[in-house]
């Protein structure tokens, strides 16, 4: 049987980051978003605005807080604890378990669920207990040095969960804060140097999942990248105007996967990807076939006929 530590070393050696989205959830999730949605109305007591709340989220969530707020005595934590309540109910499928046949070492999502640590004995591993904000929000498998990391919090810290206009706006002062200015954070942990002017010396066990996207290959999968996510987007675009202007040099590569069929209606999402430098991977299957593919292109590695797209 390997060592422990030649396991670690074993997995140190796949540098590619898996960055996943809710699509993979999708597949098995009987409880889909727009329900969820449906449950903050009723509970928030203005299902009038359910469509308002799917097209303009989080505005729209800002919206039905306040009117639960003036009108039912609703608080942000009760609408975060329906959040919770369903997303607990998430059960892992073929793909799940073919991630974590894969053992990245890193893992970056922005669900709430637990299901992408499989019910192992993962453990909090961030050099700070954040509250609310998701810079360093790490567990790991320290058997075999395996980590995930929330992006945008979790189900069992409710305030974490990244919902509203206003927590997105605050999450994106933190991570302003740590690529460019440096962290406010107190702790003696966490590198007090801005994350641009020490990208020449990035560890392979970094301090947060926001230096990943400046030193490791990076799939995105199953992450539509609504332009709502404005952290994400931030990040991408100033990432891309190091390049660009190359006063940063940066040589990894990032990853879009998308079905075909979603193409049409994606055209200036994707103009905006290939202008960052973001290789844009269309893929012709749907459903549990369509995250095969992708994951096949994963392990064995991309043809340049896969970057048509790009």
């Amino acid at each position: 049987m390997a060592s422990n530590n030649s396991l670690k070393h074993s997995v140190r050696k796949n540098n590619k980051v898996l960055f996943i989205g809710n699509g993979i959830n999708n597949l098995n999730n009987k409880e889909s978003w727009e329900n969820i949605l449906r449950k903050l109305s009723e509970k928030a007591g203005n299902l009038d605005d359910i469509d308002d709340l799917k097209r303009e989220f989080p505005l729209g969530y800002e919206n039905l807080l306040l009117h639960g707020m003036r009108h039912k005595q609703v608080s942000e934590t009760d609408l975060k604890h329906i959040i919770a309540d369903n997303v607990i109910k998430i059960v892992p499928n073929e793909i799940h378990e073919r991630i974590n046949g894969i053992k990245p070492f890193h893992i970056i999502t922005t669900n709430y669920d637990y299901v992408l640590e499989n019910g192992l004995d993962w453990q909090k591993s961030g050099k700070i207990e954040e509250t609310k904000y998701s810079i360093f929000r790490r567990y790991t498998d320290f058997w075999n040095g395996r980590n995930v990391w929330h992006i945008h919090g979790e189900i069992h810290i409710l305030n974490s969960i990244n919902l509203g206009y206003e927590h997105y706006c605050g999450q994106l002062q933190m991570l302003r804060n740590y690529v460019v200015s440096g962290t406010q954070y107190e702790s003696k942990k966490v590198n007090k140097i801005a994350l641009i002017h020490r990208l020449n010396s990035l560890s392979e066990n970094p301090d947060s999942w926001v230096d990943l996207l400046f030193s490791n290959e990076v799939h995105i999968i199953g992450l539509r990248m609504d332009f709502i996510e404005i952290d994400l987007w931030w990040l991408l675009t100033y990432r891309a105007k190091l390049i660009v202007s190359k006063s940063r040099e940066i040589k990894n590569k990032i990853f879009y996967y998308i079905p075909e069929e979603h193409v049409p209606d994606a055209k200036g999402k994707i103009k905006l990807l290939k202008n960052m430098g973001i290789m844009v991977i269309s893929i012709n299957k749907q459903g549990i076939d369509y995250y095969h593919d992708v994951l096949d292109k994963v392990e064995k590695g991309l043809k340049q006929s896969d970057l048509m797209l790009s």
